[in-house]
């Protein structure tokens, strides 16, 4: 009588033929502990873990491996930064395991956030100007729906200016390591 073998059987007689490279192996570790240090550094943002504690747990995952070294944890906290969305707790996080100021990342953050502010206004102003001088329209619930084209064109030129200066900051930072 024939035997009856799982879904497992078949697939581990299947692929047993079937392994990875070296190279395979280690890009599957990275893999693997990106993965992991996603959760902490979400859980550290969550305000779950405290910053010793993600500290030490990082510790304790790259103390066997070297090739998960905290180069590649500061490159991928680095990539992280985002104009639009600065978050302090992650320049604590960045500096701490990188022995390293962020100072002129954050810097650039700030003015970033303070230009776009700034060219809101700006526009905002001239468009209350614009109503009070053609129409005769004037106050303070002059608010006007949504993005122009204008404020369309000046934003995104502005983002992609710094875009630019946060990638030279970015691999500064690296060089500096």
């Amino acid at each position: 009588m024939a035997e009856i073998k799982s879904t497992l059987e078949l697939v581990m007689e299947r692929t047993k033929h079937f392994s990875l490279s070296e190279e395979e192996k280690q890009q599957q570790k990275q893999k693997e502990f990106i993965q992991c240090l996603n959760g902490l550094v979400n859980q550290y943002l969550n305000n779950t873990l405290k910053l010793n504690e993600v500290i030490d747990k990082l510790d304790s995952l790259t103390e066997n491996d070297p090739t998960l070294n905290t180069k590649l944890i500061v490159e991928h906290l680095v990539q992280q930064i985002q104009l639009e969305s600065v978050q302090q707790e992650l320049f604590t996080l960045i500096e701490a395991v990188s022995k390293s100021n962020t100072k002129s990342i954050q810097t650039l953050c700030k003015n970033y956030q303070e230009a776009i502010l700034q060219k809101g206004k700006e526009l905002l102003d001239n468009f209350k100007k614009t109503l009070a001088d053609q129409y005769e329209i004037t106050g303070s619930a002059i608010v006007p729906i949504g993005l122009n084209a204008d404020f369309k064109k000046k934003y995104q030129a502005i983002k992609e200016n710094y875009e630019d200066k946060l990638t030279h900051e970015k691999a500064n930072f690296f060089h500096l390591m």
